[in-house]
């Protein structure tokens, strides 16, 4: 198995069924469509959660705390995910509670992106932050149409592609925020852009971020025809719900450029 998705990591499989009790892994596996259910479940609440926390953010007396709330959720969540990355058993009860923390993360970036733009755009108002979500989800549902049906499902060499252009785009990333770390330094300019490179580069990342869906589509399908413990459907659900996220707000920073 090899996919860009950190969640999914070689021998993920593996190591969730050494976690349990051979009569526990036997006893009940993963499957396609308890995956599915379990990754709806998620998402309603990553979804409510981030409609709550841009609620906050945007009445006055309360966005202070909604931003202190959202960024603290987003250190808890990255601890969360540690965890699962070490024992990813443990998904069936962190699952829920890391698309919580997430929600209230992205409310945050979804209320700046919708009332102020993020960095080197302009804001995209409440319809714009609509269309990022109908598009996120719309991308998710043609992928999912054209695995299912058997003509967007990649082989070793375009495996293999998806992940190195997915490894230099998250290369390209830190460098940034490294840079911009340094005095006098604004980052990579074309990453933040509202250019023709600008767009272009943000059209290429919204492209690399959909096909990392057939990667994990690919592994979900891995892991429940391996006879995965069925605790490793919620942390599919989890898995997915990562790569979801990262296209999320890559829509939103394109919407934001081409508002500019």
């Amino acid at each position: 198995m090899r996919t860009a998705n950190p969640a999914f990591r070689p021998g993920i499989f593996e190591g969730a069924m050494r976690d349990l009790a051979p009569e526990q892994a036997r006893s009940s596996t993963m499957t396609i469509r308890g995956t599915a259910a379990k990754t709806a479940v998620t998402l309603v609440f990553c979804v409510v959660a981030t409609g709550v926390s841009y609620a906050l953010m945007r009445d006055p007396a309360t966005s202070r705390t909604a931003t202190l709330v959202g960024l603290g959720g987003a250190l808890l969540g990255l601890v969360l995910a540690i965890v699962m990355a070490f024992k990813p058993t443990s998904a069936r009860f962190l699952a829920l509670p890391y698309a919580v923390l997430e929600g209230l993360f992205l409310g945050i970036i979804t209320y700046y992106a919708a009332n102020s733009g993020l960095r080197a755009g302009r804001a995209i108002g409440e319809a714009g932050v609509f269309n990022a979500v109908a598009m996120t989800f719309g991308t998710m549902a043609a992928m999912l149409t054209g695995y299912a049906a058997g003509f967007l499902r990649p082989n070793a060499m375009v495996r293999n592609v998806i992940i190195i252009a997915t490894i230099g785009v998250s290369f390209a990333y830190l460098i940034n925020m490294v840079l911009r770390l340094i005095p006098g330094m604004n980052g990579i300019g074309f990453i933040h852009s509202s250019g023709p490179a600008g767009i272009a580069f943000s059209v290429v990342v919204v492209i690399i971020a959909a096909a990392n869906l057939l990667l994990d589509f690919q592994n979900i399908e891995e892991g429940a025809a391996r006879g995965a413990p069925k605790a490793m459907e919620w942390y599919c659900s989890y898995a997915l719900l990562v790569t979801l996220v990262w296209l999320y707000i890559e829509f939103l920073r394109l919407l934001s450029k081409l508002r500019k």
